[in-house]
């Protein structure tokens, strides 16, 4: 029996990734349209697939930060108490304001974007 390792096997083990899903719309009328939730949680599920766990899901939906997202509270600590990727369709899901992303990266948070736009890319290069 021959046993062949591949290169990538050797740089990549396959380890198994923890995610913490996290899901947002602006109003209950996105939430309910095709491109709103659902799509979300089909594009996050999809990139998850063969990659790692998805742990737990986390939904919001409401207008802005004033009244708080406590939903999103609860999916930061909740990936920063496991060592799980926060994951997002897009990163303004997560939020629009860049000082906040960039807070959450600095605090050692790891998020990921599925989809990247323009704003997306000056956060994750």
């Amino acid at each position: 029996m021959v046993c062949k390792i591949t290169q990538n096997d050797y740089f990549y083990p396959k380890m198994e990734k923890k995610y913490i899903a996290y899901y947002w719309a602006s109003t209950p009328l996105q939430a309910k349209s095709d491109f709103g939730l659902k799509a979300q949680q089909e594009m996050v599920k999809t990139f998850i697939k063969g990659k790692g766990e998805l742990v737990a899901e986390y939904t919001g939906v409401g207008g802005g930060l004033s009244n708080g997202r406590p939903e999103l509270d609860a999916a930061i600590a909740h990936a920063q108490v496991t060592g799980s990727t926060l994951i997002v369709d897009r990163l303004n899901r997560l939020c629009r304001d860049p000082a906040f992303i960039a807070n959450l990266r600095q605090s050692g948070l790891v998020i990921l974007a599925v989809q990247l736009d323009l704003f997306d890319t000056f956060f994750t290069a």
